[in-house]
């Protein structure tokens, strides 16, 4: 679609499903979602996290994101790798705790952060992703 709205003649490529998985399962392979792994667990802010009624989904690795939340929760700046240290993830959880799904929703919104609300059983048995 983006070739052809620039004008570019129609072509087709063909890539195989194993190329294609294997390169999904490159982050794995590495250990970066093993648990334990930069994105299994290891960053304070890639995450799931409970809050006052569900949970909520964390992905704020890039540092414009880190340093937004580090402000909204009262941390001060610190390095990429402050966001591996138990306080930085203890921090995090209480301030998810202390906040609503609605709330964090609004933040999010609101702030342009990477969070979102994970539905509830009853919620995702009915396909209804507007978790409040």
């Amino acid at each position: 679609a983006l070739g052809r709205a620039q004008g570019a003649r129609p072509r087709r490529l063909e890539v195989g499903l194993a190329d294609a998985a294997r390169a999904l399962a490159a982050p794995l392979r590495w250990g970066l979602t093993a648990p334990g792994g930069l994105l299994g667990g290891a960053h304070a802010l890639y995450q799931v996290l409970p809050c006052q009624d569900g949970r909520v989904a964390l992905a704020a690795l890039e540092p414009h994101f880190a340093q937004r939340l580090a402000d909204l929760i009262g941390l001060p700046p610190a390095s990429p790798a402050a966001w591996l240290r138990p306080d930085r993830h203890q921090a995090v959880a209480a301030w998810c705790l202390g906040k609503t799904r609605a709330e964090l929703r609004e933040l999010a919104q609101r702030l342009d952060l990477p969070l979102v609300v994970c539905p509830d059983a009853p919620e995702a048995a009915r396909g209804d992703s507007r978790a409040p």
